[in-house]
């Protein structure tokens, strides 16, 4: 059995943020963010803004997770916490998702096929199976309670693709 994390808080990097990279995003707004839950984040003419006042720390740095390399990214998982994953999630059977270990033949797993980022918190067995959990963006009425059991079988759907995991200053 794996291990599970808890929260992230809100983080800011002016260099990590302009990377043009989605985990950042992830990583800052993802898990468990609603304009009640973090009242400093305000949307002007199309981006975020931050008072940076009311942050709770700073990024240090990032990390790539080597790609493909499932031990690679349960060990970032559990010395590092929560790890922003891309995925493919561009099946009917991932948007309906709600139960179980999600599995789905036609999911792709290079870098062209990912289209959407998630945060990867821990991992596990179901049944034998083998999972990665994953916290996703679309409320708590998504998935089970907004989460997903991935499969590991051959990086279904990328999960182990393009991770990254940041340290905090």
């Amino acid at each position: 059995h794996g291990k599970a994390f808890g929260s992230i808080k809100c983080y800011q990097s002016p260099s990590l943020a302009t990377r043009g990279n989605n985990h950042v995003f992830v990583v800052l707004l993802l898990h468990e963010f609603s304009r009640k839950r973090c009242p400093f984040l305000s949307e002007q003419n199309g981006f975020c803004h931050v008072n940076a006042s009311q942050l709770t720390a700073q990024i240090k740095s990032y990390t790539n997770v080597t790609s493909g390399d499932a031990e690679a990214l349960k060990l970032a998982l559990f010395k590092n916490g929560p790890v922003a994953v891309s995925i493919d999630a561009g099946h009917r059977s991932f948007v309906f998702y709600s139960h179980g270990v999600y599995y789905e033949p036609a999911c792709g797993n290079t870098t062209a096929d990912l289209d959407h980022a998630v945060l990867a918190v821990g991992y596990g067995t179901l049944n034998q199976e083998p999972y990665w959990l994953v916290k996703n963006s679309w409320s708590t009425y998504w998935g089970n309670d907004g989460y997903i059991l991935m499969s590991m079988k051959d990086n279904n759907c990328g999960v182990t693709t393009d991770a990254t995991y940041v340290t905090l200053a």
